[in-house]
């Protein structure tokens, strides 16, 4: 998940994530006290967060790049999902999922430092390079 990652973020010219430990684990302890409800409630935690439920982990990216589709670059809009993921001051990821009854897999993706800070969209959310 990790070079998947940094693929859509390098189209935007945002610095490379590097695998945390840290964050992997805070990530992994979130998946498995998950209820697999299909319901997607954030931790609230200290980390920045994409959730996603039913998807590959490939898939989770994709779905949550494309939701950056038609974002307004120069702006302040916060586009949730696709601007946690490609946030140039976030350095850090951990991702885990758990692996649900119905056969469907349960994501989480946490990010540090957080991304998605209102004021500074312009200067973390890149056009495509």
């Amino acid at each position: 998940m990790l070079q998947e990652h940094n693929k859509k973020r390098s189209v935007h010219g945002a610095q490379k994530l590097r695998w945390s430990i840290e964050v992997f684990n805070y990530a992994a302890q979130f998946a498995q006290e998950y209820n697999c409800s299909g319901t997607l409630q954030h931790s609230g935690g200290k980390y920045g967060e994409n959730l996603a439920y039913g998807y590959t982990p490939i898939g989770a990216i994709n779905a949550w790049y494309e939701e950056g589709d038609n974002y307004p670059y120069g702006s302040e809009s916060i586009y949730n999902h696709f601007t946690a993921l490609i946030w140039n001051d976030t350095n850090s990821i951990g991702c885990a999922y758990k692996s649900c009854p119905n056969g469907a897999l349960y994501i989480t993706c946490n990010y540090n430092p957080p991304g998605n800070v209102i004021g500074y969209c312009s200067k973390n959310v890149f056009p495509p390079i």
